[in-house]
């Protein structure tokens, strides 16, 4: 019975293991204008949706970016996330087609009105950037 009791543990760990290590996201490295930013790559349904949320903080060189398939509208909210961002939608060559504030948890819904491919989030104010610049994007990330 004992060996029973240690066989599942063991495989309960081993499957935590893996779901944690599944759910871990990628990090690239994005220069953006003098700075080098890490953020982590959101690529599915459940790391976009999940997002920045119910985090205490980010540092001042992270943030996410968030990739889709194609340009379209990809509204975004503040709901569970505790600071405040710059949310910065580009289009599929990088340049910059919208940029919005958000502020901790507010429940409004923040849009793009021009169709974007990806979308990154950074502490508010860190950077000072404009529609129509051109953030360089790695192969990896698409």
């Amino acid at each position: 019975m004992p060996k029973v009791i240690a066989l599942i543990i063991i495989l309960g760990l081993g499957v935590l293991f893996f779901f944690n290590k599944k759910n871990s996201l990628q990090t690239v490295n994005i220069k953006i204008e003098d700075r080098t930013f890490a953020l982590e790559v959101a690529n599915n349904p459940l790391s976009r949706s999940r997002g920045l949320s119910k985090r205490q903080s980010l540092c001042p060189t992270c943030g996410m970016i968030f990739v889709y398939q194609k340009e379209g509208v990809y509204p975004f909210w503040m709901k569970n996330t505790h600071f405040p961002l710059d949310i910065i939608w580009l289009d599929k060559k990088g340049k910059i087609v919208d940029i919005k504030q958000g502020q901790p948890e507010n429940p409004s819904l923040l849009e793009n009105s021009t169709p974007a491919r990806y979308i990154i989030e950074l502490n508010q104010n860190i950077i000072n950037l404009s529609v129509g610049d051109i953030i360089n994007l790695p192969d990896e990330i698409n």
